[in-house]
């Protein structure tokens, strides 16, 4: 193991919001008016930044549609993916959708303790614009995307939507197209370059279905790594080693800033260097480049 230095403040990481943080002295601003709301499916109230009309409006409701409906949609939005590439971004109509599919995402928690939730995140990512003059163009709803894909609840319902045997969901495919709008968004100062590491339990047979050496992969699934070997996933069955070109620094948007996490999209191109026997744990190491 390396010495530990401190690093700067850069920008995604956690002390850059702390540095920028302590720079400021004016009070944050309130809770937004419709925290304290009761909220039911259809006339949530509508939380915009902590300046938003307090004036109640219903959640844009996610259609209904049938699995053979989902599948389709999903391939449009993979063909928008290639063609988009780093233009991709929501639009207001998406960043409805995704609300909806935030509050009334099945987990442990009610609705109504989501809508909070929501409120609470959405205030958070706006303060954080106004502190990060560089992040003022973006959508806040895309932020808080972000945001959601560190919770526990929150990412395994999209980190595999776009695979091309996983069965999509509303949500799923709500939560994919804010959380890529937001890496995409992102100022070029939050791209990482330098070697990013991963960890996860897969069979044999997966890896040789996605990786050959020498082959040019084209992800489909969120890829999370972190800046350290030391914070990645440890004793999983197969390890990546990647050499990140843009990869994005979201630590500082997390729920837990200490995973030092870098995200890429679907869509972000590999070309797999080698690969390596290396004992149990893990079984297998991948060494790959992102290809810009």
């Amino acid at each position: 193991m390396g010495v530990c230095v401190s690093k700067p403040s850069v920008a995604g990481s956690p002390e850059h919001y702390a540095a920028h943080a302590a720079e400021q002295t004016t009070p944050s601003t309130p809770s937004s008016p419709e925290a304290s709301m009761s909220p039911s499916l259809y006339g949530l109230a509508s939380l915009g930044s902590p300046r938003a009309s307090s004036s109640r409006r219903p959640l844009s409701p996610l259609a209904e549609l049938n699995t053979s409906d989902l599948v389709k949609q999903k391939k449009r939005l993979w063909q928008r993916i290639q063609h988009d590439g780093s233009q991709f971004r929501t639009t207001p109509e998406e960043r409805k959708q995704f609300k909806t599919a935030f509050i009334t995402l099945p987990s442990q928690q009610s609705c109504q303790q989501r809508q909070q939730r929501w409120n609470e995140m959405k205030q958070r990512m706006a303060e954080m614009q106004r502190i990060h003059p560089e992040l003022e163009h973006m959508a806040t709803e895309d932020l808080v995307a972000l945001q959601a894909w560190t919770a526990d609840d929150d990412y395994q319902v999209v980190q595999n939507v776009l695979e091309k045997d996983e069965s999509p969901t509303a949500h799923g495919l709500a939560f994919a197209k804010c959380i890529i709008s937001a890496l995409h968004s992102l100022p070029e100062e939050y791209s990482y370059q330098g070697t990013v590491f991963t960890g996860e339990n897969q069979l044999t047979n997966w890896v040789t279905e996605h990786y050959q050496e020498g082959r040019v992969t084209t992800g489909r699934r969120f890829f999370a790594t972190s800046e350290t070997k030391e914070a990645s996933w440890q004793a999983t069955s197969v390890e990546w080693e990647t050499n990140s070109i843009n990869g994005k620094r979201i630590s500082m948007f997390s729920d837990d800033p200490t995973e030092q996490e870098v995200l890429f999209p679907p869509g972000t191109r590999f070309l797999v260097n080698h690969i390596e026997e290396v004992g149990t744990h893990p079984r297998l190491r991948i060494y790959q480049s992102q290809i810009a």
